[in-house]
């Protein structure tokens, strides 16, 4: 949840700041224009969760427009931001659900292991083999004075 409000706050902050579609005349050379910042490995992270194989698109306009880019993104943003808080609450009670029926069955981890060794054990050929051994040790014991 924090990760997707410091997403929304970040491109907030950007458009919020002058850019040369906010900007006329002489003041446009005295305010700092996000061109290099809106493009940053990060910034660009969040435009292709988005807006996925056509956010290099969304880059190229954000270079020519960053003041009109910024403020479609932000809406689409918010949106999307709605979209996954919903999303991760009706994933939590399915996550939540998931874990508590397989708690017990984390905590015995080595029953794997016993349920193949007795399958192994109860198999038709072991049980064989078990009583030839007995059988033989039988025959060994009436032997033997």
């Amino acid at each position: 949840a924090d990760a997707d409000e410091d997403k929304v706050e970040r491109v907030r902050t950007l458009r919020e700041r002058p850019t040369a579609d906010n900007v006329a005349g002489d003041d446009a050379a005295s305010h700092y224009f996000p061109g290099e910042e809106v493009l940053k490995p990060r910034n660009m992270k969040i435009v292709q969760m988005v807006y996925g194989d056509s956010w290099p698109e969304l880059a190229a306009l954000m270079r020519r427009a960053p003041g009109v880019t910024l403020r479609v993104l932000l809406k689409r943003l918010q949106r999307k931001d709605v979209e996954w808080r919903k999303t991760r609450r009706d994933m939590n009670h399915i996550w939540s659900t998931v874990y508590h029926n397989n708690y017990h069955k984390s905590l015995d981890h080595r029953s794997f292991q016993f349920k193949q060794a007795d399958k192994q054990a109860l198999s038709p050929v072991a049980l064989v083999q078990e009583a030839q051994q007995l059988r033989k040790k039988a025959l060994q014991a009436k032997n033997q004075p």
